[in-house]
């Protein structure tokens, strides 16, 4: 399994009706979006050889590594990623919030997450990866 099979299992989740009830579809193709495109931030981090804690406070880590690298589309990452974790965090525990009682509002956070990964996997690209990996070698450093 890789990251990106929770993106896939959240389109799934809003698309397929016969998986049960819509607004608990919602709501968990919400929470599987985030979660795809966290864990694949991880696995970013990783090829720039920064290794993030276990626990709660590694949401925070991954999305502040990106941020703090200063590179225009790792931090507009960092952005959709925080953005995607508020919205997983209405999703799984706001439940008298009906924003997830409609479709198109899952739908949107889905295609949010895939965005997320295509920004991730730019950053991997030149000259975006040699800027970023400079700003992690530094920080290492010091």
């Amino acid at each position: 399994m890789n990251s990106k099979d929770f993106i896939d299992v959240a389109g799934s989740l809003v698309a397929n009706p016969r998986s049960g009830y819509p607004e608990a579809r919602y709501r968990s193709a919400v929470s599987r979006a985030y979660y795809g495109s966290y864990h694949f931030a991880l696995e970013v981090l990783l090829r720039f050889g920064v290794t993030v804690p276990k626990g709660p406070n590694g949401h925070q880590t991954v999305k502040n590594h990106f941020l703090f690298s200063k590179n225009d589309t790792a931090l507009e990452a960092a952005r959709r990623i925080g953005d995607l974790g508020h919205e997983r965090n209405t999703a799984d525990y706001k439940l008298e919030n009906k924003k997830y009682t409609e479709e198109r509002n899952a739908k949107y956070q889905v295609e949010r997450a895939s965005e997320v990964v295509s920004l991730l996997e730019q950053c991997l690209q030149e000259p975006n990866f040699t800027e970023i990996k400079a700003y992690f070698d530094s920080a290492q450093s010091a």
